[in-house]
């Protein structure tokens, strides 16, 4: 997507702070009423990544990975974001679908973006007590969580045990951590039980902007993998 369209839509999405910065468009989070601390992005980190060739990128420091530009559109339109549809409108008829194969061997700008920002450190003991494991915890968002994962996503109580799976109390939301086969956890993905919004728990949405911890590119269930050959479906 181009320069001028992507701040068209951030216009209309009525964000603030918008800048150009190198090849991104920066400004304040579209998603910040859903997926920020109080509603507000107070250190807007959010940016959408120029590309007159192709599909662009997205990112928010705060509360999600790098990610293809439709991933916003999505959200945007599951948690009713106001004008989502004009916006998903002018995202169909702005945004570049390219059709290039990258040959293997050969790095995308999105690969290198995504390298570029990973810091590749295990999340800290004092992150992770913040996030109680559902396993035996009591009180209601506890039991909240436990209820919504059993009956309505279908998962029953052994196998949130089986995966360490975590909440917040404060903030509504399921924790799923990525755990490797030393039992380290490397990177925690947000699920709000109140909405279908998924985002990771970064150093920043926790307000250490010094601290660098985390790995995104852990898989969920690493701990249980072995030598078989691994098949990654939807």
């Amino acid at each position: 997507m181009r320069k001028p369209d992507i701040k068209s839509i951030l216009s209309v999405l009525e964000v603030r702070r918008i800048k150009t910065t190198g090849d991104w468009v920066n400004s304040s989070c579209p998603l910040e009423s859903v997926s920020h601390n109080g509603g507000i992005d107070r250190h807007p980190s959010f940016g959408i990544l120029v590309n007159p060739k192709g599909e662009s990128l997205y990112r928010c420091f705060t509360c999600c990975d790098t990610a293809p530009l439709s991933g916003l559109i999505h959200n945007l339109w599951i948690n009713k974001i106001p004008n989502w549809k004009e916006v998903m409108k002018m995202y169909g008829d702005t945004e570049i679908f390219s059709t290039t194969i990258i040959p293997n061997g050969v790095k995308s700008s999105w690969d290198k973006e995504i390298e570029k920002k990973e810091p590749k450190t295990f999340v800290p003991d004092t992150i992770l007590n913040k996030f109680p494991l559902l396993e035996n915890s009591s009180g209601f968002e506890s039991k909240r969580c436990q209820d919504f994962l059993s009956n309505e996503r279908g998962i029953d109580k052994n196998t949130q045990d089986l995966f360490s799976l975590r909440y917040s109390k404060n903030d509504r939301v399921v924790i799923l951590p990525r755990i490797d086969k030393e039992n380290k956890v490397w990177w925690l993905r947000a699920r709000s039980r109140m909405s279908k919004l998924f985002f990771s728990v970064s150093p920043s949405y926790m307000g250490e902007l010094e601290n660098k911890w985390g790995d995104s590119s852990h898989f969920f269930g690493e701990q249980f993998l072995d030598n078989s050959p691994l098949i990654i479906v939807e």
